[in-house]
C-alpha cells in the first residue's frame, strides 16, 4: 500500500525485506490452496487446481497474460469434470407400469377396467436431479428398452 501511495519509506527498507514479507505472506497461501486443499477436495478438482497453477506458472514466463491462460484452463477442466460427474448420476429414481400404479382420481368402471386391460402398455418414469446431455441417454436407452418389449416388429431401431 505504501508503495502505491508513493509514500518515500518504500525506498528506505531493504528489498530482501520486502521480498522476505511476500513470502511470508506467499507461502501460508500456497501451503493452503495446492497442499490442504487435498484434505477438502475431490480428487479432480485438486488436480485441477494444480493444473490452473501449472499453467499460470510456464505461461508466466512467456506472456504477459498467463492469468488469461490459467482462467481459460480451468474454465476447460471445469467443465470436463461436470460432464463427467453428471453424466454419471442415475436421474431414473422409479421406474413402474400403469398396472403397478394408478392415480388417485376416481374413475369409472369402463375406464378402470381399460386401465387394468391396457395398463402394462405404458411405462411411468420418475425422475431425480437435473437432465443433463451425458445422463439423457439413460432415458433414451430406458425408451428404446421399452419400445422394444412392447412392440413385435422391433421399432425401436427407429427411434433416435
Amino acid at each position: 500500500m505504501l508503495w502505491f501511495a508513493d509514500f518515500p519509506v518504500v525506498e528506505v527498507i531493504p528489498r530482501f525485506f520486502l521480498g522476505g514479507l511476500l513470502l511470508y505472506v506467499a507461502i501460508p497461501l500456497l501451503e493452503n490452496n495446492l497442499l490442504a486443499a487435498y484434505f477438502h477436495l475431490t480428487k479432480k478438482e485438486f488436480v485441477a487446481v494444480w493444473i490452473i497453477f501449472l499453467t499460470n506458472a510456464i505461461a508466466g514466463q512467456y506472456s504477459k497474460h498467463s492469468l488469461v491462460f490459467a482462467l481459460l484452463a480451468g474454465v476447460a477442466i471445469a467443465f470436463v469434470i461436470f460432464a463427467l460427474q453428471s453424466g454419471n448420476i442415475n436421474i431414473i429414481r422409479a421406474e413402474m407400469t400403469g398396472r403397478d400404479y394408478q392415480s388417485m382420481v376416481l374413475r369409472s368402471y369402463d375406464e378402470m377396467h381399460l386401465l387394468d386391460r391396457i395398463g402394462h402398455r405404458f411405462v411411468i418414469v420418475e425422475l431425480q436431479h437435473f437432465i443433463f446431455f451425458g445422463s439423457a441417454t439413460q432415458l433414451l436407452d430406458l425408451a428404446k428398452d421399452v419400445v422394444r418389449s412392447q412392440d413385435p416388429d422391433n421399432m425401436a431401431n427407429h427411434i433416435r
